[in-house]
């Protein structure tokens, strides 16, 4: 039996839980534009006559209050079931998002701003929402790793699709009818995904709901900080792929992008599929070095090719090396946590994507292009010494 034949049959038996295909799709289709959406906002800011400073505020605004209300939806979704969140999220969101279509030129910049950072607050929180729905149709630790790798798998995916659909719509449509079209697919996906009857109903009052945060162990605030540094390695890429590209043919840059993109699928589904004797601690850390070793490559690539199959290869190990960490993060905590949990850790991702591209922009900009993947190699080493030293202390307090 090959092992594309394997790796299909794994996949194919955690997909086969309940209600799991339609779910996953639903959640896909829900935040398929948040992968277009500085891309699509910044065509419609521009639109308004809006400078480049101006919209990165913005951008950021929206970008850091996703980040800070991810957890606290997720405690929400824990506590009072994830139906009710979704729906909230999605109408307050669209709210938001269509007074800056319909009315934003004619607001002050100041109002777009609160708007928008309103909205990002209220943003469908689908990426937490779809790994908590996973961990409660799921009992066998190996299918939850798997079930994690599939959901970041499909996130690269949507990295690839989501920034030429927007680009095409916006060449057809123009930038309004595109956001109103992005717009459509959040709403959609949000309730599709909200209304399946495999959706959570809450589990009443819990740890979650008299204030606790999911952070009583060291080990799972090792993971929370371990998803800051790879949003950081993942801004910080991102960044000097596109410089790269653009360094020697503008078109290139999306073709380093869509390497890594593609290599992460890849390399998040083969993980995932590892045979369930390997703990995924052991699998994590060997995607973290593998991780930093493409950094390496990226560091010493001097020709397109070599710059392209060294992204293939960072991709393929980087985002295992992020949904591997889902996994492990997923067994640090118990079930009542787990989307408060995943909800810290995308924030972690989104502030980490964030101070990670300014950095990157820094480096860039006083020394040579190369050196910003020695900065994503450094978080890569971050990552691992940060779970070295939580599995370390399991292993002291089971000793004692």
């Amino acid at each position: 039996m090959s092992r594309l034949t394997v790796l299909w049959r794994q996949y194919a038996a955690v997909l086969g839980t309940p209600s799991a295909r339609r779910f996953t799709v639903a959640a896909f289709v829900g935040r398929l534009p948040t992968t277009m959406f500085a891309l699509v906002l910044t065509a419609l800011l521009r639109s308004f006559g809006w400078n480049y400073a101006e919209i990165g505020a913005v951008i950021a605004a929206s970008a850091l209050c996703t980040a800070v209300a991810s957890p606290v939806l997720g405690r929400l979704a824990d506590s009072r079931g994830q139906r009710p969140v979704a729906l909230a999220s999605v109408s307050v969101y669209t709210v938001g998002l269509l007074t800056i279509v319909l009315i934003g030129s004619a607001l002050p910049y100041v109002a777009v701003l609160v708007i928008a950072a309103a909205s990002g607050a209220a943003n469908p929180p689908l990426a937490v929402l779809v790994r908590g729905r996973w961990s409660n149709h799921l009992v066998r630790r190996e299918n939850l790793t798997r079930a994690f790798a599939w959901e970041t798998a499909l996130e690269g995916v949507g990295w690839v699709i989501g920034p030429l659909l927007g680009s095409g719509l916006i060449s057809f449509l123009g930038p309004r009818p595109t956001v109103a079209c992005a717009l459509l697919f959040t709403v959609a996906g949000t309730i599709w995904f909200a209304l399946l009857d495999s959706a959570p109903r809450g589990r009443g009052a819990g740890p979650t709901s008299r204030g606790r945060l999911p952070l009583p162990s060291r080990e799972v605030r090792h993971r929370i900080l371990s998803f800051v540094a790879i949003g950081g390695m993942l801004g910080s890429v991102d960044l000097g792929l596109v410089a790269y590209g653009l360094a020697w043919n503008r078109n290139l840059a999306g073709v380093f992008l869509t390497a890594f993109a593609v290599g992460g699928a890849v390399g998040s589904l083969t993980a995932g599929a590892a045979t369930s004797h390997v703990s995924t601690v052991r699998r994590l850390r060997l995607a973290g070095l593998c991780t930093v070793v493409s950094m390496i490559a990226l560091i010493l690539a001097s020709t397109p090719l070599t710059v392209a199959g060294a992204a293939t290869l960072g991709g393929a190990s980087l985002t295992p090396f992020m949904s591997l960490t889902y996994a492990a993060l997923g067994e640090a905590v118990s079930e009542q946590l787990v989307s408060e949990a995943v909800g810290w850790a995308a924030g972690g991702v989104g502030l980490g994507i964030s101070g990670g591209t300014v950095v990157a922009g820094w480096i860039l900009d006083g020394n040579a292009r190369s050196a910003v993947f020695g900065f994503a190699a450094a978080l890569g080493v971050l990552v691992l010494v940060l779970g070295y030293l939580s599995t370390r202390r399991q292993r002291a307090e089971l000793g004692s």
